[in-house]
């Protein structure tokens, strides 16, 4: 299973589990684990609006946030920034969709042309735009995970873990391992994730 954002071990250091604690036949399971960090990774994209992997979008649709400029052309602000590519960029020409991304030619003096950190794209060669008539797919997310957003999503998974009353019976009473302080490690953790959410949202 695949995780970006934290891993088992930190989670297990959060509890004060020894490292590499969880395996096949801990309790959770180190998959089961995995799958708490594929949750809270969702939750952090959907929460801030942002990721620090990447991630996959299929057709947005786009309301034009300018009339046409000389120059620029026509600006259109995608819901992410930090675009990596755009797979389908479809206009509506009042019959079909058509796809500039196989169709036309990008460039600031042809067609279209993208800002890929802030997510903006601009149409160059059209004028008009027909009501809910663009549709963008695309690619975004940074490439690296900050120690902020690392920590975030391991206390998630730690909480889940604690708050979960299929593991809570056996976790705890695991002769020779360590039982983490969790009534007051609870609330600041909960005070950590809501601080660092909060200041990674982003707001359009």
């Amino acid at each position: 299973m695949v995780v970006t954002y934290t891993t088992a071990n930190d989670v297990g250091n959060k509890l004060g589990f020894p490292a590499s604690y969880f395996t096949t036949i801990s309790t959770p399971t180190l998959a089961q684990v995995e799958t708490f960090i594929n949750r809270a990774e969702d939750t952090i994209d959907i929460t801030t609006g942002h990721a620090w992997r990447s991630v996959t979008v299929a057709n947005e649709y786009v309301r034009p946030s300018s009339i046409y400029r000389m120059g620029t052309g026509i600006r259109l602000k995608l819901q992410h920034r930090s675009v990596s590519a755009i797979t389908k960029l479809e206009i509506w020409d009042g019959s079909n969709w058509i796809d500039y991304v196989t169709t036309k030619t990008e460039g600031r003096n042809d067609d279209y042309w993208y800002d890929a950190s802030n997510g903006l794209v601009f149409l160059v060669s059209t004028m008009r735009i027909y009501p809910h008539g663009v549709r963008v797919s695309y690619t975004y997310g940074e490439s690296a995970v900050p120690g902020d957003i690392n920590d975030c999503a391991a206390m998630m998974v730690a909480l889940s873990i604690l708050n979960a009353p299929e593991f809570n019976a056996v976790l705890f009473t695991q002769a020779g391992e360590t039982t983490p302080m969790r009534d007051g490690n609870k609330k600041i953790w909960r005070d950590m994730i809501d601080t660092t959410l909060y200041n990674r949202a982003e707001f359009q």
